[in-house]
């Protein structure tokens, strides 16, 4: 018993000092510009070093006076990329894109190149809050 015991704790080991973990990168933003309010949220999950898949949700309140102008932001938002889940909201719209690797390699981005720390750096000069 006490053989299973070390040779699970040297598998742990191993996992955790090359790297081989999980981590995600949660970063948030909020805009508000002539009276449209818009929360976007992204998480990013990486796999060792190499970025694994991506979410990204984007919610726009929109007031009163552009309400009838709600149907035409969910048109564009649709027309962005067909992958883009847009829907309405009591308050607006809300709108998530989801990405894995594939859909990298079609955006021409190499997910083994791209790190935490330079996704973070990149997220928090545009005005996002990262964790």
């Amino acid at each position: 018993m006490k053989g299973k015991l070390v040779a699970l704790v040297a598998v742990v080991a191993v996992f955790v000092m090359t790297g081989c973990g999980s981590k995600t990168l949660t970063c948030t933003n909020q805009n508000n510009m002539a009276g449209i309010e818009m929360n976007s949220t992204v998480k990013v999950n990486f796999k060792g070093d190499k970025m694994d898949d991506m979410k990204v949700i984007m919610e726009v309140k929109v007031p009163d006076e552009y309400k009838d102008q709600k149907q035409d932001l969910i048109d564009e938002l649709k027309e962005i990329d067909e992958n883009i889940k847009v829907t309405e909201t009591k308050d607006g719209v809300k709108a998530e894109m989801t990405a894995d690797e594939d859909y990298f390699k079609e955006l021409n981005i190499d997910s083994t190149t791209v790190t935490y720390d330079e996704l973070k750096e990149a997220f928090t000069k545009q005005s996002y809050t990262c964790k």
